[in-house]
């Protein structure tokens, strides 16, 4: 038997010798660990979430608004669609209401382009831009407790008495829906003309939709847009994206910085385990230093120890936080949220191999002080030690 094989048998012997400490010192890895991983996972499932939705909403479209959130004239319009690149221009209208005393969200779309805003529907969409009718979320539609053909009393700053509108069909959350809700709430879609009527703001629009041929010449459509209407605030796919994950990435900073200090009370576990194991073995240091075991040989036994219960916390740790991800973004969070709100189980074996990097080279470090301790015990001192 070599001597590294001898030393490992001697570290693991004590390992085993004490399951106890052993095992709550690798618990409490495993779930630093896991709280990291699985709080990165989560994160990862938001950002595909987010990116998914901003396509839906936009693709290689662009959403132009008034600097100051005014209602903009619909015949701007005609003007921006003669803009190289631009496909077509949609105007639409959102605004905010009251249905039995709950808010919602009202939005006015051309019924002649409204699948291409939302899923088509059961039931039917609006009859015409006029008509004082809605579809609504198959969410939404269970929430207010209406079917198709009810009518729903909606309220607005100018119609305080308000205004009998008539569901025609509902829909799955999707298309616009993605980028207005958040599973729940209220959400009206009627023709433009209709909403425009029911907020007072005929001939006006609070959005335009501008398509383009091409993703390639959307910055140069927006330079033109700002160029022919300065008080414009024009956003794309790319912009809406980057500002989203700017806020997810603080999020994630924010996660790790909690896993960071979950992990750093694991590290102090094993600091503490490693330490008692160098005290409760210092009269066997002192016989191996008598027989001619040198200081690394020493700090070999200890360090190994910290090493293989990092190793296995790693790996408990990072499949326990996957598969709490998981519970979490396909079973607590639809319960929450509400079911038509689905987020992506994400994995990504880069961030798990950088959480088990963390944890291994965190368990090194621990149990680096006490074992280099162990090599300063002097063996006449260590033998007459009780």
């Amino acid at each position: 038997m070599g001597l590294l094989d001898y030393l490992t048998r001697y570290s693991l012997r004590d390992l085993k010798a004490r399951p106890t400490r052993t095992v709550l010192t690798i618990l409490g890895i495993t779930i630093g660990i896991a709280f990291m991983a699985s709080l990165t996972s989560l994160t990862l499932s938001m950002k595909t979430r987010v990116s998914e939705d901003v396509e839906s909403l936009l693709g290689s479209a662009i959403l132009a608004s008034d600097v100051d959130m005014q209602p903009m004239p619909v015949f701007h319009a005609s003007t921006i669609a003669q803009i190289p690149g631009v496909t077509s221009v949609v105007p639409i209208v959102i605004g905010g209401g009251y249905t039995r005393k709950e808010a919602a969200i009202l939005i006015g779309v051309p019924v002649s382009e409204m699948l291409s805003f939302v899923p088509s529907p059961d039931g039917r969409f609006p009859s015409s831009d006029s008509a004082l009718e809605f579809i609504t979320t198959d969410l939404g539609a269970s929430s207010m407790r209406l079917r198709i053909n009810d009518t729903l009393k909606v309220t607005t700053q100018v119609y305080v008495g308000g205004i009998n509108l008539k569901l025609v069909g509902t829909t799955e959350i999707g298309g616009f829906f993605q980028g207005l809700t958040a599973g729940r709430g209220s959400v009206i879609v009627t023709g433009l003309a209709a909403a425009q009527y029911l907020l007072n703001m005929r001939g006006y629009a609070t959005h335009f939709v501008i398509r383009v041929a091409q993703a390639d010449v959307a910055d140069e459509v927006v330079r033109d847009v700002k160029a022919t209407f300065p008080r414009l605030k024009v956003l794309t796919e790319k912009d809406l994206l980057a500002n989203l994950n700017n806020i997810l990435d603080t999020l994630d900073a924010l996660m790790l910085s909690v896993s960071m200090v979950s992990l750093a009370v694991s590290g102090l576990s094993i600091m503490n385990s490693v330490g008692m194991s160098v005290a409760e073995k210092r009269r066997e240091i002192g016989v191996l230093k008598s027989i001619g075991a040198e200081n690394w040989h020493v700090l070999f036994i200890f360090l190994l120890q910290g090493v293989v219960m990092g190793v296995a916390g790693g790996i408990l740790g990072g499949l326990g936080g996957y598969a709490l991800a998981y519970y979490i973004v396909t079973e607590l969070l639809p319960r929450i949220i509400g079911t038509a709100l689905q987020f992506p189980f994400v994995y990504d074996m880069g961030t798990y191999a950088r959480g088990f990097a963390i944890g291994l080279l965190m368990s090194a470090l621990a149990s680096l002080i006490p074992s280099w301790g162990a090599t300063k015990v002097r063996p006449i001192e260590a033998l007459r030690y009780e």
